[in-house]
């Protein structure tokens, strides 16, 4: 059975955009993390001062705000690369920024509504921190096409140098 390419190549992308969306209402607030992270931070670092404990679950929490955008860009970079007909073999620039413009909006609207939740705030900082993830998300998809690339070569499916396409010259008609 063929699964149409929307399910397959933008579904994900979609269900991750709603995941983050569910995400960024009371539940995940700092707030009602440090219930459950807390005592376990206090149970694998005892030596570490309450201070110091606050500062890993602030950036724990950050390193999730990377990871959330990470996923996403590199799961909008495969949606647009699904079209292309050499997306497996190359890097193309656009589809990259735009899977990159696309995370970065959604952050910057994700943060928006974060403003309207009782135990959150909107933070122009978590939109930069969004964005940082989302731009190693792209380094990711990067060496992943560089990768694919290099083990289609090394099997001999293609050439290391793949010959540029020519462009088409039109002959002159004579007057």
């Amino acid at each position: 059975m063929k699964v149409s390419p929307f399910i397959r190549y933008w579904l994900p992308a979609l269900g991750w955009a709603v995941l983050i969306f569910c995400g960024s209402g009371n539940g995940l607030s700092a707030a009602h993390t440090s219930r459950f992270l807390m005592p376990m931070l206090h149970a694998l670092l005892p030596f570490l001062s309450d201070e110091s404990l606050d500062w890993v679950h602030f950036a724990i929490r950050k390193c999730g705000h990377m990871a959330e955008y990470f996923v996403l860009t590199v799961l909008l970079w495969r949606g647009l690369m699904a079209f292309s007909a050499d997306a497996r073999l190359h890097w193309r620039a656009r589809p990259a920024f735009f899977a990159w413009a696309l995370a970065v909006t959604y952050a910057a609207s994700d943060e928006w509504h974060q403003g309207f939740t009782s135990s959150r705030q909107a933070s122009v900082r978590d939109v930069l921190i969004d964005a940082v993830g989302a731009s190693v998300g792209l380094l990711g998809a990067l060496v992943l096409a560089w990768w694919r690339r290099q083990r289609v070569v090394r099997s001999g499916a293609i050439p290391s140098t793949a010959p540029k396409p020519q462009p088409t010259v039109l002959p002159l008609k004579a007057a």
